[in-house]
């Protein structure tokens, strides 16, 4: 296991959706560690993909759980402190969000981020 370095999952998220051809995404948040996607699919396959590189992607809620935090410190982990990734889809008033665990197993990655 090793853990999970912020940037390398965002590059990795970018990767996936540039080379599946998954459609627009937005980087938002402190450090661009928000990644949200145009659809439900794309945001299910990115999740996938990842998992497929070592990453483990749970609800916010478990994360919490896992972790021993309350949900209001993971979502400032997330939107205030930017120190925690996210990939988002959001559908009208529902918000599908996904946070990688702390650490992922370890694996050769695909390639680096077109630029």
């Amino acid at each position: 296991m090793e853990p999970v370095i912020l940037e390398e999952i965002k590059d990795s998220a970018i990767r996936i959706a540039i080379r599946l051809a998954l459609g627009e995404y937005i980087l938002r948040g402190p450090q661009e560690n928000v990644m949200e996607l145009e659809s439900r699919v794309a945001w299910a396959t990115v999740i996938a993909e990842l998992e497929k590189e070592g990453y483990a992607l749970v609800s916010p809620e478990a994360y919490a759980t896992t972790n021993n935090l309350a949900p209001s410190a993971v979502a400032d982990m997330i939107e205030q402190d930017g120190i925690l990734f996210a990939l988002v889809y959001v559908a009208g008033d529902e918000t599908f969000t996904a946070v990688p665990l702390a650490d992922r197993e370890k694996r050769e990655p695909l390639g680096s981020v077109p630029r």
